[in-house]
């Protein structure tokens, strides 16, 4: 997250529009998503609204200095301006903006869209982006401005308990809107795959010399997460950051053995499979989240299912379960040895040993 510092409320409007807010990619290819983040949230509108306060502020502070109930009324008048600028960004113009970002993730269809950005993810980590810039102007407001007023550390203060709502619902928002995204970002990685993944990726004929590396479909997946993590990179908080990435990285591998399943795979197909599960786990790596790694490992170690000639060291590897980590029971091992395209002729081999 930027430092507060770093923004200053003398900026006017042509200012505010300098600080950096997604992706030059997004400008430059996305003109009409920009365009629609405009319209739900406004970081102009904010700072006029702070400086509007903040003048309300300034002819207040000339009756600050007086005592008795005339000096305490207007103490809570320009508590009440506070309180009023945070209920009118927050519920009235960052709360809507939230709802109608999750509402076009909550329409998004894989197969309506085309390129390798999705318009309503790109949307939603832009109103990210702009939330979390308009949370550090209030801050920097309330820190330079409203705390000559107001004692930070009075949690009964009126103020601070809005202050403290008007995080919340910024944090809430984002919450809601990445579990979403997930949601859709996993969707689109399945269309990809469906759409993408050739027959003869892993199963090619005989006669065909075949390249050792990510299938077009591996790496338009991959491309495509890459894309929209490194989008949100940057605009929320490590923790919340750390949560997407983890149900990201457990969805993803659900969706991928599922995925996986559905295909043939012989010996020479094997050694392109192999690759594609390196790329998909060096994915996982960037996101540098070591609690997903083991289940991405073990995704790896499938491929040596395939590229092993004897049944018997076949049986071998499907019951070393210390090779997969504990992350594959033995009979999930046994459900992709079966997509070999020779499983047919050594299955009565395996299964034997799998009854003993």
């Amino acid at each position: 997250m930027p430092d507060h510092k770093s923004i200053s409320l003398a900026s006017d409007a042509d200012s505010v529009k300098s600080v950096p807010s997604g992706t030059e990619h997004q400008v430059v290819t996305a003109q009409e998503v920009q365009e629609e983040m405009n319209s739900l949230l406004s970081v102009e509108l904010a700072l006029t609204l702070i400086h509007l306060d903040k003048d309300a502020l300034q002819r207040l502070s000339a009756f600050a200095g007086l005592g008795g109930v005339l000096g305490g009324r207007v103490q809570k008048t320009i508590e009440s301006a506070f309180i009023a600028l945070l209920k009118t960004l927050g519920l009235m113009h960052i709360k809507p903006g939230f709802e109608a970002a999750i509402q076009q993730l909550s329409r998004y269809r894989p197969a309506t869209m085309h390129g390798s950005g999705v318009t309503p993810l790109m949307d939603f980590f832009e109103l990210v982006h702009v939330a979390d810039l308009i949370l550090q102007m209030v801050q920097v407001y309330y820190a330079e401005e409203m705390c000559k007023h107001i004692d930070k550390m009075d949690f009964l203060n009126e103020a601070n308990k809005e202050k403290k709502a008007f995080e919340r619902m910024i944090d809430d928002g984002v919450a809601a809107g990445l579990d979403k995204t997930i949601e859709v970002l996993i969707g689109q990685v399945e269309y990809i795959l469906v759409m993408m993944q050739l027959p003869t990726d892993y199963n090619p004929d005989e006669n065909t010399d075949i390249e050792l590396q990510a299938t077009r479909a591996c790496q338009e997946a991959v491309t495509c997460l890459t894309t929209h993590t490194k989008m949100l990179v940057g605009c929320t908080d490590k923790h919340t950051l750390d949560v997407f990435f983890q149900e990201l990285g457990l969805r993803l591998f659900n969706c991928l053995t599922k995925h996986l399943r559905s295909n043939i795979v012989s010996s020479q197909g094997g050694f392109v499979l192999i690759c594609d599960l390196n790329h998909y786990y060096n994915f996982i790596v960037s996101l540098k989240q070591p609690v997903i790694t083991p289940n991405f490992l073990a995704l790896k170690e499938l491929g040596n299912l395939f590229i092993i000639q004897s049944p018997s060291d076949l049986k071998q590897l499907i019951h070393d379960m210390e090779r997969f980590g504990g992350i594959l029971r033995v009979e999930d091992v046994f459900e992709f040895a079966e997509m070999r395209s020779d499983w047919k002729s050594i299955q009565r081999i395996v299964e034997r040993d799998r009854l003993e």
